[in-house]
């Protein structure tokens, strides 16, 4: 099974609601109003330093014994 990622762009409040999530960097970029290399230079750099940040990239799990959907925060 091939891994499928999710990128979300959330609230940076104690929620982190989602506002956009796409299947890719290039479909959030363009929901969003900003490039896909931004999307993963964002996500490079907060998550490298430890930092909270707006873009999330998730990896999408379906759990084929259930029928039921879950989803991982990418390493």
């Amino acid at each position: 099974m091939r891994a499928k990622y999710l990128y979300i762009y959330n609230t940076t409040d104690e929620f982190e609601l989602p506002l956009a999530v796409a299947s890719s960097a290039s479909e959030l970029a363009r929901l969003v109003g900003t490039t896909a290399n931004s999307i993963y230079s964002t996500i490079s750099h907060r998550q490298n330093k430890g930092l909270k940040s707006r873009f999330h990239k998730v990896l999408w799990l379906e759990d084929h014994e259930e029928n039921g959907i879950e989803m991982k925060k990418a390493a």
